[in-house]
């Protein structure tokens, strides 16, 4: 057994930086939390979210240069587009259809629904607790690598 002295390299120091604590954090409160609520419908509701995944991400991007309110607001925004791309997903809505039925939603009660409710209560949780804990350690987010939340956005 010895025991070396010697500095880690570039490439040890790089691979280290890749997966470091703040690094992985920032996956888990930009990629995994906002997105749990899909993640566990997804093998009972098969839809495509190309875009809703990255748009977190975005919004925990920007949250961690603006001033900590507007981090609540990119996050909430990033969830209402994401659950508008998933009701015309549902529905098979066109854009321009979508956007003619909005004439209809005040005739919708969606607290009729205890589904509809609990679904909305756990997708406004998990999107403030994600804007919560990107303000409350901002500091450390800043250094970290965009690569493990990248990798876990593109997978979901």
């Amino acid at each position: 057994m010895s025991i070396t002295t010697e500095a880690p390299s570039v490439a040890d120091r790089s691979e280290s930086a890749l997966f470091s604590r703040p690094s992985l954090l920032f996956a888990l409160f930009v990629a995994v939390i906002p997105n749990l609520i899909f993640a566990l419908a997804a093998p009972f509701y098969i839809a495509s979210r190309l875009i809703s995944p990255l748009l977190f991400l975005a919004a925990g991007i920007a949250g961690l240069f603006v001033p900590a309110p507007l981090t609540y607001l990119l996050f909430i925004a990033a969830a209402a587009i994401d659950m508008t791309l998933i009701i015309m997903i549902a529905f098979h809505l066109p854009l321009d259809v979508a956007l003619d039925s909005l004439h209809y939603a005040a005739s919708i009660d969606p607290t009729a629904s205890i589904l509809y409710v609990s679904v909305g209560m756990a997708v406004t949780a998990t999107t403030v607790l994600s804007a919560y804990l990107v303000n409350r350690h901002r500091a450390m987010l800043r250094g970290a690598s965009l690569i493990p939340a990248l990798l876990v956005a593109g997978g979901l």
